[in-house]
């Protein structure tokens, strides 16, 4: 594998339909600097290992079941913790790559060998170096979340093998890959980060399987995990979590009392100023409907 630059790793459970269309649009794209690594979550709808055979024998592809179901996030967790090669690209099992996209990656990974994180499908192509850059390029609404997508970003394994710990601390957030980045520019003020205008992705999963709801408690969390950095963050990061927050809050099936009491946290985690601030049109609509 001396050669190898890139590992594709798809995670998967019981979606063989989805995963082979996924594979279908990766192998046909192969080439000696890529491999695929396909980690399956002990699915029991059909026999991963007769669907993927043909794969391992034609493509190479390493295809590894875990013994029991261990969660989403923490298949994730392994596919970094296994990685091989100096770059790891996770894709979800349902995400199509654009045709001939792969060598187009390659030659962006190569020039930007310095840089951590490489985010595609950004607002504008810009590299940042440190986390006071970093926060000031999270400043426009949403730009954080849409760093949330596993599939459109690949992580620089060579320069941050031992943040790794932070995909497993961090676990219970759902976000813990994009907040291993985070906390690795902390600890490391000159690491570089490249977001990308560059769409890699013909068709992004549409398969949901969770609602917006389930998010409200991992937000909240994610607050109390980012409060030492809250002067920071507070008009970037912590703005558009609790701006999301919200509107999950707003949006979900529970009872009133219940969304009085999430609101609650998330005015006392976030702070009545800052929600003022930086979030007062939502804000005000919650608080006088």
């Amino acid at each position: 594998m001396e050669n190898k630059l890139l590992t594709i790793a798809i995670p998967t459970y019981n979606r063989s339909n989805y995963l082979k269309k996924s594979l279908d649009s990766i192998c046909s794209q192969l080439n000696e600097r890529v491999i695929i690594v396909v980690q399956d979550n002990c699915s029991n709808n059909y026999n991963f290992y007769d669907f993927i055979d043909p794969y391992v024998h034609k493509y190479g592809i390493i295809a590894i079941q875990n013994k029991n179901n261990i969660g989403a996030d923490a298949n994730i967790a392994k596919l970094f913790e296994n990685c091989t090669t100096k770059w790891l690209w996770v894709l979800g099992d349902d995400d199509y790559l654009k045709e001939n996209i792969v060598n187009e990656i390659i030659e962006i990974l190569e020039k930007n060998s310095e840089t951590i994180f490489v985010k595609f499908n950004s607002q504008k192509s810009v590299k940042v170096c440190g986390i006071y850059k970093f926060a000031e390029y999270m400043k426009p609404l949403y730009t954080f979340s849409n760093c949330y997508f596993i599939s459109e970003g690949i992580h620089n394994m060579d320069l941050t093998r031992s943040s790794v710990y932070y995909n497993y601390k961090f676990l219970s957030s759902k976000i813990s890959q994009i907040l291993r980045v985070v906390f690795h520019i902390i600890e490391n003020p000159k690491s570089c980060c490249y977001f990308c205008e560059f769409s890699v992705l013909k068709t992004h999963g549409t398969n949901i399987q969770w609602q917006h709801s389930d998010l409200i408690v991992p937000n909240l969390y994610t607050l109390d995990v980012l409060r030492p950095y809250k002067k920071i963050f507070k008009d970037n990061v912590l703005r558009t979590i609790s701006y999301l927050t919200m509107i999950y809050i707003k949006e979900s099936n529970y009872t009133f009392y219940d969304k009085i009491y999430f609101f609650t946290l998330l005015v006392k985690k976030y702070g009545i100023i800052n929600m003022m601030r930086y979030n007062l049109k939502l804000f005000l609509t919650l608080i006088l409907r």
